[in-house]
């Protein structure tokens, strides 16, 4: 399929909505023809108490809503599988999927590492943020807790190849908005990475911390990440990436506290002879 459905000749990418719940503080976007139209976060970075869960519901409205007043209709959804929060990620996942079900839509799945760079990528193209000089490519790091950090490498050119439509024929069959490359890493192995930053990577961008204490700092996201989700999912359905809402579960990466909590109760009863 080169075409997501309910696209036409005007509008070959048709309507999007992309979600974005992989942190503390999620996003959702509305891109129609590839042109944002709606952007807004789901919670409040200065506030600590806030909660994608509680705050998701009426930011998805009004996002449904914006849907509804573009030319052309819905024609799929995308949204960020991880890694992230598991919290989020669930919610985020869970309300993409019922969604394409409910409304009958196809559904795209990408990184949210990706994501993120291609949030950073797009806003120096359209010149959003002054006095930058673009970068072609980025090292990606967010908070994975617990002393750990998801990394990832993007180059622009391999993530985000040329959209024209006369093009879409010619892209890598390879390609996919999944980035197998993303990893997680302890934060020694972090930090010799940061260490080794050179000549291959012009650029860092993802979440404060795993940057704390380094002279690099993450270049600023003025466009929600929600929109690099949307960037990456034009992509997506313009090749037939498609994912099947059945079948995605979010890609944590790791455990979550609890489980290993168990697992460690676990090998210690075994260890010690326990029940």
């Amino acid at each position: 399929m080169s075409q997501p459905p309910s696209s036409s000749k005007a509008n070959p990418f048709g309507t999007q909505l992309a979600i974005e719940t992989t942190g503390r503080v999620g996003s959702i976007a509305v891109l129609s023809g590839g042109v944002v139209v709606f952007e807004r976060q789901v919670g409040k970075p200065t506030d600590k108490k806030t909660r994608t869960a509680s705050e998701i519901g009426p930011v998805l409205q009004s996002a449904l809503a914006c849907c509804h007043e573009q030319s052309e209709p819905l024609a799929f959804i995308s949204v960020a599988e991880g890694p992230g929060s598991f919290t989020g990620l669930r919610i985020g996942v869970t309300a993409a999927k019922m969604l394409s079900y409910a409304l009958k839509v196809p559904l795209v799945a990408v990184n949210s590492l990706a994501a993120i760079a291609a949030t950073v990528f797009d806003q120096q193209e359209k010149r959003i943020v002054a006095e930058i000089t673009p970068a072609t490519t980025l090292l990606i790091g967010c908070d994975a807790y617990r002393g750990q950090v998801f990394c990832g490498t993007f180059k622009k050119s391999s993530l985000l190849p040329t959209l024209e439509t006369s093009a879409l024929e010619s892209v890598d069959p390879s390609w996919s908005p999944l980035c197998e490359q993303v990893e997680i890493l302890e934060s020694e192995a972090w930090t010799r990475q940061l260490a080794e930053f050179g000549n291959d990577v012009d650029g860092v961008a993802g979440d404060e911390k795993p940057f704390r204490g380094h002279p690099l700092r993450p270049i600023e996201r003025v466009q929600t990440d929600a929109v690099g989700v949307g960037v990456l999912g034009i992509r997506a359905a313009a090749w037939g990436k498609w994912t099947d809402p059945f079948a995605l579960v979010p890609r944590y990466l790791k455990p979550s506290a609890a489980e290993e909590k168990v697992a460690t109760s676990r090998d210690s009863g075994f260890t010690h002879g326990g029940t």
